[in-house]
Order: structure tokens, then sequence, then C-alpha cells
């Protein structure tokens, strides 16, 4: 149990100084004079007595919060601090200073300025509430562990020097303890309208951690067995659930009626009546009149509210709905035939609009206190600002209610509660018996609706003593899936919109719901907790909810806890009230009223809080008993526990600060509550040469009045060792008064640890030996050796080492020499013998290391094992002692040596360290190279084996490749074939473009590429600078000049992606000179205007006008004095001349058109003439005389018009000398074709 430190203790207070016999004063003389000497011991046994005050002491913080499991561990996402707690702090003379933690659960105390002295001091944190709270779970290293575990709430630190202590320690109340992933229960409401079978799941139980459909779910109870249900309750001292009736239209009582409570024993999973509450009322369910509406206006004014279970175990707490009462029953038997009490529940201090408005329905339970909550319905006013929450506590020892603690409007904005209904249900809404159609102005239809009407149905209390509020729908439990409105009238389709929210006290203790800008919110409506499911519903989180203080979650009643529609289950968020990650998950478990209200309460199933007892075994220098701040613990003294039986039920050893503890960790089975047992510090070994306790005899014990501070062993009558008989408390009942004092002279053992220029070292490890075998010299193996006192010694600064022991006969053996020095052979310091002459002095060995160094190199090499210049590497020495790799960055990272170094043409980097392990960092490749993933590389172990070799590692790089890509293409865009393309690497370093020939070249890569249809060449290469160049055109094309493409450079920022040029060639081209000369003397023409046309549509003869017209190029041309068109540049391919105006006094050619005239790559190169001649109009005729009377015969008509104005002699000359110039032009491109 928990004592408080008595007034005389108090800020300020010295005890009165003791007398001490000559020998004791001898002791706290000499061994302080000894400790002072050496103030950096290391195991052993030190005495540090109280010294004057030393200005120099630094402070101690002490973190004290709320812990919620038995881990030992802080974890402060659960585990909140506790204001206004009281921390003593104590010297040697019982000097103390107090401090009252701030709301973090943080108090600093400095002795400076104090009445403090002596650097060493005894810290008390006092228990608030000792009916309440116990130590929490400490961990077994205590204050070496800090701050992140668990201290007892006794401590002991070490200011001196200005060293700053920090530590966190816990009280727990063992209510609030649950294993991780509980089992949670909860109850599916079945539907009797449309009839679910009455072996239908009711009670449903299922692991914290469990998401999807039905998963891992147990069947507890079915509706027959209980009906319809709300409210439930749970008994870990018992494990039985309690469920109690609730009033929801469509879903029958069970067989005992509105009042019934069911008890399911979790052994049996067996259900039975466990009490009928009287006065519920129990109106009749009419399923088969318009779904049971008649019932409608009972719900939430019949039957029972909230069922809860006193922590401890002994009461059930439940509302009466009907007489608004709270009603108490035994929960520790089966049964109960009535209740021990009932008590009006009244309301708020400021009245509800009518006192018939007033209506309670749920509970909490949290330190012993009941919170009793309910709302204003605002029934008689239909007025949403007279929507009120109200919450206030119940003593259960004093049977009355005390103050309103929660008084908060409901008339705050909401999210919508259904965004596909006309009534969106975007606020609290006043109580009503019938379904409601309008909201506000708007009308609410017969499908799709939503009403939230509030009922404070559910309270858990926070960690941190935050309200979390559960409100259920009215709503919800008056209309389902498919129910009618009206009587006779369309079935809606309605959604229930509860809500979870939370409410933190202000600076009057009064508590502020989130939603009118309480707990941290600015904005009025904005609530704490993420309630959304699905698309549709942003209030989908509905009472009941539970907390399980071990989990970050709340667990909730929610519609579509899963996104799935239509259905009912369990669904999770975060008490941080962040958006959890899987914001969809949950159990899904029913189908029944669809996004009604078909969920009931919630309950974990915590298992009882195990036990932890124990604390101190310390060396009582001064001899008075009591836990001196200056006094040293013993570590590895044998602890054991037996039960009433005398039979050993747990061993185990003191720690480095002499803490031992019993627990479920190390007593089979765990402490049983309520249950004697026996401490014994009895190992015969102990007290034998060698041992932590030999010439050490136990204290005297209930020295002064604190229990935390005194030592409690007794050596029994005709006994040999102490031992302290204790009775466990109740389930997490925690007590760590049990200490064991022990007292004897001691003298100051040390060695020096110096190089060979007598510089002090740090970081070699001693191992101090006791003579114990009687054979000269040290023995640390074989059958017989001498006794290993404490643990390891590492020297400090100063390069000592020094233990405090009893009188005898030490060895120092060096085990481990300071990096980089050698460890000497022999490596054992002694004999060293403490006697009663020179304890009080001490006594001192030296020791000299000699340092010593090696080689840390890294070779980098190519694939092929050729070395690389160019590669930058870093060294690192593993020095934050991880027993990781290499960490380079973050918190504590290890220690970087020297500059980077960039590899020679050898491509080795070496450094000259001392022992120790390294890594070489590879921060930058050898050009051409990709940087290895991870670049990292090691360990290399310098060791007294290995270091006048040195270590080596060899690092490979891959050489970096990436593609080099050349595009041929038309001036149109299409890809062409055929082109032959000859890749270049720029080599040979002058710094210009690329070089082909001559002395020092740049270097041709692989052989020819020849285009093919994509148009595309490629090349896999390794980084650099490349050209290509074009040695061949396609067909048809002019070779480009310069016919060189690049650069193209290759980095290791795109050789991923690779690079690539785009390489266009044109069309060899042609032209067609046009020859305008008149029929018969050949004159040329000038003033004729012809359109020059392109064949493109692929149809014979030319298509001016049309769908698909062939191609006109460019404007029309008129033949100038020599009768000529030039049409010069034309691409290859065929072509028309439409002849469009004749000369003056020249007849248009009857074909006017002349084509198709061919330009192709055989006479591209010359000009293709095409001669067209015109005919002179004929001359005007003369007048006609007057006719004779008898007509003259008929002139003989003249030969047709062929549009050839030449004679057949000028025709043959023009056919032989375009057949003579054909010939010529093929004879040409022959020769041509030859030489290419």
């Amino acid at each position: 149990m928990t004592h408080s430190v008595p007034a005389s203790r108090i800020t300020g207070s010295r005890r009165k100084p003791r007398k001490l016999s000559w020998l004791q004063r001898l002791a706290i003389v000499t061994l302080s004079l000894a400790s002072a000497a050496s103030p950096g011991l290391v195991g052993g046994v030190t005495a540090a007595q109280a010294a004057p005050r030393a200005d120099g002491d630094g402070t101690v913080t002490v973190r004290v919060v709320r812990a919620v499991d038995d881990s030992g561990k802080y974890t402060p996402v659960l585990e909140p601090g506790m204001s206004g707690i009281t921390v003593n702090l104590t010297d040697d003379a019982g000097a103390t200073i107090s401090g009252t933690t701030a709301a973090d659960g943080t108090v600093t105390l400095s002795p400076a300025g104090s009445p403090l002295a002596g650097g060493k001091y005894r810290v008390q944190v006092i228990n608030p509430k000792p009916d309440v709270f116990f130590s929490a779970f400490a961990d077994r290293p205590g204050l070496d562990d800090a701050p992140g575990n668990l201290s007892s709430t006794e401590e002991f630190v070490d200011l001196s020097g200005g060293k700053n202590v920090s530590y966190t320690t816990a009280f727990w109340n063992p209510g609030d303890y649950c294993q991780k992933n509980a089992t949670l229960v909860t109850a599916c409401i079945r539907n009797d309208v449309t009839p679910e079978p009455s072996s239908s799941r009711t009670l449903v139980s299922f692991p914290y951690n469990a998401r999807g459909v039905n998963n891992q779910t147990t069947n507890l109870s079915t509706h027959a067995e209980t009906g319809a249900l709300y409210g439930i309750g749970y008994s870990k001292q018992k494990k039985w659930i309690f469920s109690g009736a609730t009033a929801h239209r469509g879903s029958a009582y069970g067989p005992s009626g509105a009042g019934a409570i069911y008890r399911t024993d979790t052994k049996t999973n067996a259900t039975s009546l466990f009490t009928t509450v009287p006065g519920a009322g129990g109106s009749p369910h009419d399923f088969a009149t318009d779904m049971d509406l008649a019932f409608a206006p009972h719900v939430a004014k019949e039957s029972l509210g909230d069922v809860e279970v006193s922590e401890d175990g002994k009461d059930l707490y439940v509302v009466n709905l009907a007489d608004r009462k709270l009603y108490r029953y035994d929960a520790t038997q089966p049964t109960a035939s009535a209740p021990k009490a009932s008590y009006a529940i009244p309301g708020p201090d400021t009245p509800c609009a009518a006192a018939g408005d007033w209506r309670p329905y749920g509970l909490g339970v949290q330190d012993g206190v009941v919170y009793v909550g309910g709302v204003c319905s605002a029934e008689s006013s239909q007025q949403q600002s007279d929507l009120r929450a109200v919450v206030r506590t119940f003593d259960p020892a004093a049977e009355t209610f005390g103050a309103v603690v929660m008084d908060q409007k409901l008339d705050y904005p909401r999210p919508v509660t259904y965004t596909v209904a006309p009534c969106k249900g975007d606020a609290w809404f006043p109580w009503s018996d019938t379904i409601p159609l309008k909201q506000g102005n708007v009308t609410c239809g017969n499908t799709y609706s939503s009403n939230p009407e509030p009922m404070l149905a559910d309270i858990v209390v926070d960690t941190d003593g935050s309200l979390i509020l559960g409100f259920r729908d009215r709503y919800g439990d008056q209309i389902g899936q498919g129910q009618r409105a009206v009587a006779g009238g369309g079935l809606l389709t309605p959604s229930a919109g509860g809500a979870l929210s939370r409410a933190c006290p202000d600076s009057t203790g009064m508590f502020v719901m989130a939603e009118n800008m309480g707990c941290g919110k600015t904005t009025r409506g904005a609530g704490f907790y993420n309630q959304q499911r699905t698309g549709f519903h942003f209030n989908a989180l509905f009472a009941g909810i539970a907390l399980s203080k071990v989990e970050t979650t709340i667990a909730s009643s929610a519609i579509d806890p899963i996104g799935t529609t239509f259905t009912g289950g369990t669904a999770w968020t975060n008490r941080d009230g962040t958006r959890p990650p899987e914001a969809r998950s949950g159990n899904e478990v029913s189908a029944s009223f669809g996004k009604g209200a078909s969920m009931a309460d919630l309950e974990v199933l915590c298992d009882e809080a195990p036990l932890q007892i124990g604390n101190r075994v310390w060396y009582d220098i001064d001899k008075d008993g009591i836990q001196d701040p200056g006094e040293p613990p013993v570590p590895g003294a044998t602890v054991r526990l037996y039960d009433a039986t005398g039979k050993l039920v747990s061993t185990t050893v003191t720690t480095s600060r002499g803490e031992y503890y019993f627990d479920n960790t190390n007593v089979p089975g765990g402490l049983l509550p309520r249950t004697q047992y026996t401490i014994k510090v009895d190992k015969p070994e102990d007290y034998q040469p060698g041992g932590p306790l030999y010439q050490w005899n136990v204290t005297k014990n209930d020295a002064g009045p604190n229990r935390f501070i005194d030592s409690d062993g007794v050596v029994p009558a005709g006994g040999q060792f102490p031992e302290k008989t204790v009775t466990t408390g109740g389930p997490g009942e925690n007590n760590h008064t049990y200490d064991f004092g022990f007292n004897q002279p001691e003298g100051k053992v040390s060695v020096l640890k110096q190089d060979q220029d007598g510089k002090p070292l740090p970081g070699a490890v001693f191992q101090l030996w006791r003579e114990t075998n009687d054979t000269p010299g040290l023995q640390s193996d074989g059958t017989t050796p001498d006794t290993k006192v404490g643990s390891a010694c590492t020297t400090g600064p100063d390069g000592m080492c020094g233990a405090t022991v009893p009188l005898g006969t030490y060895y120092w053996q060096e085990t481990a020499a300071p990096d980089g020095y050698l460890l000497p052979d022999p490596a054992v310091f002694g004999p060293l013998d403490l006697t009663a002459a020179n304890h009080a002095d001490g006594v001192k060995a030296t020791a000299v290391n000699q340092m010593m160094a090696g080689d840390v190199s890294v070779l980098k090499q190519d694939k092929d094992g050729k070395p690389l210049a160019g590669a930058v590497f870093q060294l690192w020495k593993k020095t934050n002692g991880d027993g990781g790799g290499l960490k380079i960055d973050g918190p504590n990272p290890d220690t970087k040596i020297g500059d980077p170094c960039t590899t020679p043409a050898d491509g080795v980097c070496t450094s000259h360290q001392p022992l120790g392990e390294y890594f070489w960092q590879e921060t930058k490749a050898p050009d051409g190279y990709l940087l290895p993933d991870p670049a990292i590389f090691g360990p290399l172990t310098l060791t007294k084996d290995n270091y006048t070799q040195g270590a080596r590692v060899t690092a490979v790089n891959t050489p970096a490749t990436g593609t080099v890509r050349v595009l041929k293409h038309d001036s149109d865009g299409k890809p062409l074939a055929g082109a032959v393309f000859q890749l270049w690497k720029k080599t040979n370093g002058d710094g210009g473009g690329l070089k082909i020939d001559g002395p020092d070249a740049d270097t041709k890569i692989g052989d020819p590429c020849t285009t093919p249809a994509s148009g595309i060449c490629t090349e896999t290469v390794s980084l650099g600078v490349y050209y290509w160049q074009e040695t061949k055109t396609p067909e048809g094309y002019v070779l480009p000049d310069p016919a060189i493409f690049g650069p193209l450079e290759l980095t290791k920022d795109n050789f991923a992606q690779g690079v690539g040029v785009t390489v266009v060639n044109k069309p060899k081209g042609g032209e067609i000179r046009l020859l305008k000369k008149s029929d018969g003397d050949g004159k040329p023409l000038a003033g004729a205007i012809f359109q020059l046309w392109r064949e493109t549509n692929d149809k014979p003869g030319l298509q001016p006008d049309g769908a698909t017209p062939d191609t006109k190029i460019g404007d029309p041309c008129t033949t100038n004095a020599e009768g000529v068109c030039d049409y010069p540049g034309l691409r290859l391919g065929s072509y028309y001349l439409q002849e469009t105006a004749a000369p003056d006094g020249y007849l248009l050619p009857a074909e006017a058109i002349s084509g198709p005239h061919s330009l192709t790559g055989v006479n591209a190169g010359q000009a293709l003439e095409v001669i067209r001649v015109n005919q002179k109009k004929p001359p005007t005729p003369p007048t006609p005389p007057k006719p004779p009377v008898t007509p003259p015969a008929p002139p003989t008509p003249p030969l047709a018009n062929t549009g050839l104005s030449m004679s057949v002699y000028s025709l043959a000359g023009v056919c032989l000398w375009l057949l003579g110039g054909g010939a010529l032009m093929l004879i040409a491109a022959r020769r041509r074709r030859r030489r290419s």
C-alpha cells in the first residue's frame, strides 16, 4: 500500500540529528573520503554520505504519468501526465524540498539555493488518492532505463557535479488495466417486423483487432433468450457479462420483459436472467399493424438505459428510463431479487424547458465515481435551442449525487447525416413521438430520411480525465429500413445519426464539448473524432462505445462500418481525433434495420490487473534503518518468494540499483491477490566470501514512519536470514515498500589506467575479483576460481575504475583495452589488500597501455578487376554502440574520419587508424560508372589480431550504359528506312566536334546501322559524348551536308532515358519546264496561263475537284516572252499541267491538260521539258453580200481543230528531239549509278 510523507518531513524540514557510535562515525568519514577520491565508481558498493552543499548540483525532472498496462514502459500516446502531484526531494540529513507537477505531469526540483546538500538525493512521489491509485509496474532496470521506462514512485538520484537526471514514474488505477487485443462484446438488435429467426444471435464477441465481416465473431446469446438489448456491463472479477433490455421499435423484449437484465457467464457462454428492474414499463409491440409504428413513442421512455459495473466488481448500475432512477444491484451474485438501492436522478441545475424533457440514459464509471448523463429533449418546446446534454457525478460511498460537471447546448451545426436524403439531418432535433415528416421548411418525403434526436447513452472517462460521450439517435431506434413513418404510409429508408464526442474541462473544471469549442477546437460544430462511413454518412457512429486504455482507438457502434451499405456493426476511430488509416475499417455483424440503429452498447472484456511487489535491497552505511540518498544498493543479491505453505514460488536477483520485483513475469501464473507470501534474502552463498552480503548483517526494521524508506527484513527466532511476510492487496494493488537493509565496514579499491605517456585513458574495461580460493594470484577460471565482484567497469575521462567493497584481497583484471591500445600482458593488477588499517584511504593500482593502429583501405575496381580512379570515399568509424550497421545521420550517428579520399590510378584509398570497426562510404562513382546501392562497404574491423596487416574491402562499380538513338524521317515526319548511319564516340579530348580521320581520330562504335521501317537506329553504350554520321541516304533523298549529328551526351542524369537526335532528309528535287509555242512556226508564246497539279489521290488522270481532288501546286504561271514556265524544286512524283488561258490571238487546246509527267530518281537531275502548242485564231471573215435569190451552195467545212498547230514535219522534228534528249538522260543516269 502507499503511504504519504508525514508533516515532519515536508519542505524545508530536517530530522533531528542522530547520535552515532564511534564506529559508525568512522565508517561515514572514511568511506566518504574514499568516495570523494574517486567519484567514477562502477559496480560494487559506494558510500556517499552528506557532504557540504555543492552549488554545482544539477536538477532532477520527474514526470508522473497515469499508467494503463503492466509493461513498465512509458507509452506517451496512452499514458498522460498527472498534474498536481507532490514530489519530495530529500538529502541525507533529512532536509526536504517539494514541488507540484504541471499539466504535463512534470516537475523539476533543484537543490541550488535550498537547504539540501550532498549531491545524492531521494525522490518520493506522493500518492494523491491512496484508495484509488497504486504505484504502477516498475521496469526492473529502473533509473538505468530512464526516461523511457518507468521507475518506482521512490527513486534515488545523483545530481553531484552538475548532473541532471530525468525519469518517469507512474501511478495506476487497476481498473484501467486491460490486455492488448482484448475481447469486445456487443449485441445485435433483431428485426421482428420482417421476422428473423428466434435463434438469431444477440450478444456477440470478437477480438478488439477483428476487422471485416463477422471476423472471429462468437455468438453468446439468441433473440429468444434476451430480446432487444442495449446496455452492457462486465465484471472482470467474475467474468460475467450483464446486458439490459431496451425499447426499440420492431424488436421484441426478451422473455423477462422491459426491465430484464441478463447475465452471461463467459466461461460457459450460458445466459440467464440476473434481475428484473421494477417499474420499467412494458408497452406491447404490434408488428403486424403498420410495422409496430405504435411503439415508436415508447422508445427511450421505458425499459432500460445504460448498464455499468463498478471497478471493484461489487455493484451493477442501471438507468430505468421509465421512472428516471439509477438502480444499484449486488454484482457479486448470479442473481439479484431486488436492488440494493435506487436513486432519483436529478435534472440539470438549470431546468429543461419542461420537467418531462429531462431524459437520463448513459453511465460511466471511473476512479470510484459514477457519471450519469442525459439530455434535455426539447420535446415540449420543439426548439433546438432547448436541446442540452448534461452530466453529473454520483458518489457510491455517500450514495449522493454530486454537482453537474457538464451542461452543454446541442444546437451547434453538425455534418450531414444522410447526403442523399431531402432531410439531411445536419443538426440535432427535438424529440418527437411521431416520425417527423419535415425539417424546418424541408419536406422529408417518403424515401431517404434522417432526423437525429439526441440520447446521451454512454460515457467513458479517458485516461487524461476527458469525457468521451456516446450519443444515440432516438430516430434510429424509432424507425428502421423499409418501415412506415405514418399509418398506411410509404416505406422509408432512414439513417441513424448518432455521435461520438469529447468534452474537456475548462478553467473552472466544467466540461466543454469539442463541438462547443472545447478540447482545443476553435470552430463551433467541429467534432473531435472522425465519424464518416461511406460518402453518404458523416455521423455514422452512435452509442454504445468502448475504450480499452491500452489501445489507440475507440470502438463504437456504427452504420455501414466497413462501407457496405445497409449494415451495422462496430467501427473504430483514433483516440487523438485523427482519421484512422483504415477509415472504413470495422467489423460488420448485422443487417437488421438497414441504416437504422441495429447495434447495442459495447464493452471490453478486460482481465483483472496483475500484481507487482518488492523494491530494494541496500547497504545501510549509517545503520539507522533508513534508506538515505547516499547509501548504495546491493546488486546481485538473491531474493526468494515463498507461499503460505513454505513452497518456493519464485527467485530473482537484485539489479545494479538493488531493485527486485515479483510479478507475472517471474511468478508462474502471477501473484495471487489477497494472498500471503514470504519474501526472503536467504541464499547462503550471498553471505559467504565473494557474495554481495559477505560480512554484512541485516539492519534494524520499521525505522521511522515512512514505510517507503525503511527496512522490513527480520531474522526470525532460530533463523539465519532476513525475511518479510506480506499479504498482497487486490488485483493491481502493487506494493513497492518491501525493502531490506544491510550494514558493514567497507573500503575503496581502484585502478588508474594510463597510456605510455602517463595520460589517463577512458574506455578500458576492468573486472574486479576477490581472493577467495586461498591460492596466490588471480584464478579467473578452473575448478576453484576466485570470485568476480560486481559488473565490469569502464574507465571514464579520469582513467579510474573503483569499487567500495568489504575488507579482503582484490585483483583488477583488464578485459578490454581502450580503443586503439594493446592489452597488457599480463593484464592482472594486484593483489590489493584492503584491511582495517587502510580501508579508510583505500588501495589503488596503476595500469599502462600501449596504442596500436593499422591501415583501413578500399580498392575500387570495375567488374573486370581493373582499378578505377576518381571514386570518392569517406571513412567512418562505428561509435554509437547500437550493434547495427553504419549510421551516418539522425540522432546518435557514427563518427566521420578525416576528409574524403579520391582514388588514384591504382584505385586504392587508405587511412591509418586505431583499432575499431570502420566503414567506407562511396560518395561519388568514377566518371561513367554507377554508384553502388548501398554504397557502404564494411564493416572492416581492426583487431589486435589483424592490425599489422590492416583491413581492406573491394568495391566494384558497374559502368552506366544507356541508348543513343537516331530517328530518320522526311520533312513530313514520316520515318525513312534505308538510311545508313555510323556511331562515333568522342574520345580524343580535343574539345572540338567529331574527328573521323587523320591523327588522333575519335572512336568508331560498332558496325553501320541501316534504318528499318521505324526509321530508328539505336546503340547501347557507356556514358560519354557521341555523334551519328549518315553515310547513305534512302533512295530518292539528298544526303545532308554536313551529315554529322551531335553531340549527344549520355550522362549519369539521363542514361536511364537515353539520348537521341532526329535527322530529316529532303527528297531529291526535280524541275518541269513548260515551253509554249505557236503551231506551225514554233514561235515562243507569252501570256499562256498554266496551273501545275500533283497526282495525290491514286486515281488515273487529273481530278481537279470532287471529294478527293489531286493537289494544286503553287499559283498559276503565265508564260514569259520565251514562252517558258519553270517549276523548280518539285518532289519526285507525277504531275499534270492544266492550261487555263491561251495567249492573245490563240485558241485554248481542246485537251488543255497534259500529263502525267513523272519526276523520278533517274530524271530528277535534269529539267523535264513539256512543249505545248496553240493554234492561232482564224481571221474574222468579211461581211457576206446580200444573198441572191437562189442561195449559193454551202461552203466546204474546215478540218477539225486538233489543238496542234504544227505541221507534220514540225511535229516529227519535235518528237525526234524529245527521243534524243531522253536517250541522253538515260545514258547519263546509268553512268552516275556506276560511279556511285
